[in-house]
C-alpha cells in the first residue's frame, strides 16, 4: 500500500506510488537502441508535487532559487569529473 504525501506546492494529498496521477516529477524515459523505455531506477520517493502544473508553478515562483540549485549541482558535477580525470591521469 502506498503512503500518502502532501504536495509542496499546494498541500494537496497524493500517492507517489500510484500508477495513475502519482505525482511529479514522473518516471523519466531513457533512450536505448530498442527505443524509449521507462527508467526503472527512478525512485517514486523523489516525487514532491501532485501534478505537473503544480510543479511548474512552484518552479516558476522559485525560479532564482531553482537556477542557483541547478548551477551549484552542475558546478559540483564538473569538479567531480575533473577530479576523477586527474586521479586517472
Amino acid at each position: 500500500m502506498s503512503k500518502a504525501r502532501f504536495c509542496v506546492g499546494c498541500g494537496k494529498k497524493y500517492y507517489p506510488n500510484a500508477e495513475y496521477s502519482g505525482g511529479y516529477p514522473s518516471q523519466w524515459y531513457v533512450w536505448t537502441e530498442q527505443g524509449y523505455h521507462k527508467d526503472e531506477t527512478f525512485d517514486p520517493s523523489y516525487k514532491r508535487f501532485h501534478s505537473k502544473g503544480c510543479m511548474e508553478k512552484f518552479l516558476s515562483q522559485n525560479a532564482q532559487a531553482f537556477a542557483n540549485l541547478v548551477d551549484s549541482i552542475s558546478h559540483n558535477m564538473i569538479q567531480d569529473n575533473n577530479n576523477q580525470t586527474i586521479k586517472k591521469g
